[in-house]
């Protein structure tokens, strides 16, 4: 697939979709009203309390650091590959 640029509708569409689902299963498992900030603390402690394993949080702080970074960021960011986004998706659906 071609080189997706981070300023484009896909890039910017699909990292909100990501972090708001994320976000929205994080508050649901951690019984929190909202979360503030990054949410690699959150994952963290998501983590330690059992609802996934390592890897898997490694792989959820990695996709919430791209989030970020095409979010509230303004430079050139590598965009993962389509089928690595649609695998991000897949994985906070199952959580």
């Amino acid at each position: 697939m071609a080189h997706i640029p981070s300023n484009s509708p896909k890039a910017v569409c699909t990292a909100n979709q990501l972090r708001s689902k994320l976000d929205q299963k994080l508050k649901i498992l951690l019984k929190e009203d909202k979360l503030v900030g990054p949410q690699d603390p959150y994952i963290i402690k998501a983590c330690e309390l059992g609802f996934f394993d390592e890897a898997t949080r490694d792989e959820f702080i990695k996709m919430s650091h791209y989030c970020e970074e095409i979010l509230l960021t303004t430079h050139d960011v590598e965009v993962p590959p389509f089928k690595q986004l649609l695998e991000w998706a897949k994985m906070v659906d199952e959580l």
